[in-house]
């Protein structure tokens, strides 16, 4: 396919989803309309028999209670018109593809957990059931060699090669097998039948109802067959004639169910699963499109002993199959990245909580008396559960946030890149402030720092939240500077402070190790640290030159030690700020 088809494919399945969502809120409208004229009939009723007291009798208080809590229950517009859900279910017919991506937009309206989680559950099945047939459909072709006298005879012809289909029409193929005990065959006719319908294809005037099909053509032709029904399913299958037009063996096999349809992109529509269930916060469902969604673009390597390899290291971006995918795809990727490192946040968050609750109780339980119970020895040994499994997991989601940066450099989007970096340093932050920061920081810390010094800030000023977004960069910037100084070479409290205020007491004789060995570190920061120690000039240039050595390197697309400095001075002015007063934790991001 080529790229522009890829484009138009993930377009449409986007305009879909627009379309669908837009049917959805006009469904409600209307909903909310009825309700509406329903409640003004209900009032207007209730007041005509008020002005008609005089002839049936004053209303009691009882019935005008009754009356206006009708009146307020016909009048409550409802979340979801169910109607109207049905009659769209209705028009997608058998199209997996469409009615997975209804089944997200079904799942947003709906007030009720259950129903949410069972409308992304089918969505992801249909998705599954749509891989499975297209696979079907891919591994049973006939394969386009060319015949050998060697290849064993056949009882019956094989079925068909599809080589394109429309919402109403496909064109197949068909090449010569040997027929066991048959003449030899030199042309073909396609046959087809809805699924379902009835018994199995045969040789009849109903399978041969739709234009093309019953038409012999010569063998390794093609035949097109058309007036189709949209969104529905059909069966296949040639038969082999002779030069005389004899029927050659009977009807061959029949091919899997063909989807009168133009399939959608698969990894965009679970890409759209992923994203609707993290807003309605379903972190199964979220899991499982995951699963299927970054494998085929983030290879994952068997698990290792942390001192043989280094957690990152597992995880690979699939650059040919970022480059053979559409921009579009691509933007969603990064888009699912993101949302799914929320989901390790949270589970963080859960193992927070409940080490506070846990230790809330044994601090209970040690004044209550009961500390050397069996209750209180569970939770003691809660509280004394390893920590590591659960860094190591933040050094991977970190790993892919690093990858969907790339990938968002790739398609050059720097707000998108901007957007991880932050995601990535408030996924690392709970590590920088343990009391023995790993050196395993150490890689994911450079690449946040590369990925931050490669953004050109090009992006429009008015697009919504930008400034803020520079203004957090800025302060990501300088705390990344910041802890890789650390890192590098450990630096105190003081001797930062008596950097700032720019005295050089009780410092002299301490060396500073370049961190433009680990990054592109921030220029005015750097000529902070070389004024500290006494090195300004050898300090600064020692600095530009592992910078300019670290740019070639680089990975990221357009990075700016390799050309001239492309990073805004009110942007290294707040890092510089930012990285002397020290990090400041977590940030903000929406």
């Amino acid at each position: 396919m080529l790229p522009s088809e890829q484009d138009l494919a993930c377009l449409h399945a986007d305009a879909l989803l627009v379309q669908q969502r837009l049917e959805l809120a006009v469904g409600l409208r209307e909903a909310a309309s009825r309700a509406k004229v329903k409640q003004d009939q209900l009032l207007t009723t209730a007041a005509k028999r008020d002005k008609q007291a005089d002839i049936f009798g004053a209303r009691t208080i009882k019935d005008r209670r009754a009356d206006d809590a009708a009146a307020e229950a016909a009048g409550k517009a409802p979340a979801s018109s169910a109607v109207h859900e049905r009659q769209l279910l209705e028009a997608c017919g058998k199209n997996p593809y469409q009615r997975a991506l209804l089944l997200t937009q079904i799942a947003a309206y709906q007030p009720d957990t259950t129903r949410q989680i069972a409308a992304l559950k089918e969505a992801c099945t249909l998705l599954q059931a749509a891989q499975s047939s297209e696979a079907d459909i891919f591994n049973a072709q006939q394969p386009p060699t060319a015949v050998k006298s060697s290849d064993p005879p056949h009882s019956r012809p094989l079925q068909p090669k599809v080589l394109r289909r429309t919402p109403n029409s496909i064109t197949l193929t068909y090449w010569h097998v040997h027929l066991r005990g048959h003449t030899p065959a030199v042309r073909f006719a396609a046959y087809c039948k809805p699924t379902g319908a009835g018994v199995a294809l045969t040789i009849n005037p109903t399978a041969m109802e739709y234009p093309g099909s019953g038409v012999q053509v010569p063998l390794g032709s093609q035949v097109t067959i058309e007036g189709l029904q949209s969104n529905e399913t059909y069966t296949f299958a040639v038969a082999a004639y002779d030069d005389e037009g004899q029927l050659v063996g009977e009807l061959g096999v029949q091919s899997p169910p063909v989807l009168m349809a133009l399939p959608l992109p698969l990894y965009s529509c679970w890409a759209h699963i992923l994203l609707t269930a993290a807003c309605l916060r379903h972190w199964t469902i979220v899991k499982e499109a995951a699963s299927v969604l970054m494998p085929r673009f983030i290879s994952i390597s068997p698990a290792r002993q942390l001192w043989q390899a280094h957690p990152m290291d597992l995880l690979q971006l699939q650059l040919p199959e970022v480059q053979a995918a559409a921009g579009p795809l691509l933007r969603l990727l990064v888009q699912a990245v993101y949302v799914y490192a929320d989901h390790v946040r949270h589970l963080q968050h859960k193992q927070v909580l409940g080490h506070q609750v846990a230790g809330a109780a044994v601090a209970a339980a040690s004044k209550s008396g009961l500390a050397g119970t069996a209750a209180s020895r569970v939770m003691l040994l809660q509280l004394s559960e390893s920590q590591v499994p659960a860094q190591v997991a933040m050094l991977e989601a970190s790993k892919r946030l690093i990858a969907a940066m790339q990938v968002a450099a790739i398609i050059g989007d720097e707000m998108l890149v901007e957007e991880g970096a932050l995601r990535a340093y408030n996924l690392l932050a709970p590590l920088l402030q343990q009391r023995d920061v790993s050196p395993l920081l150490h890689q994911p810390l450079a690449a946040l720092h590369l990925a931050l010094a490669a953004v050109k800030d090009t992006a429009p000023a008015s697009l919504f939240g930008h400034l803020n977004q520079r203004q957090m960069a800025a302060r990501a910037t300088a705390a990344v500077s910041y802890w890789l100084m650390r890192l590098s070479a450990p630096i105190s409290p003081g001797l930062m402070s008596a950097a700032v205020a720019g005295s050089l007491a009780g410092v002299v004789g301490r060396q500073l190790q370049p961190a433009a060995a680990f990054a592109r570190l921030d220029a005015a920061l750097l000529r902070v640290l070389s004024t500290q120690t006494g090195t300004a000039a050898g300090g600064a240039a020692a600095a530009s030159a592992s910078a300019a050595s670290a740019a070639r390197a680089s990975p990221w697309p357009g990075n700016p030690a390799a050309k001239s400095t492309r990073r805004n001075t009110a942007h290294d002015s707040q890092a510089a700020a930012a990285a002397a007063a020290g990090p400041s934790g977590a940030m903000n991001i929406k």
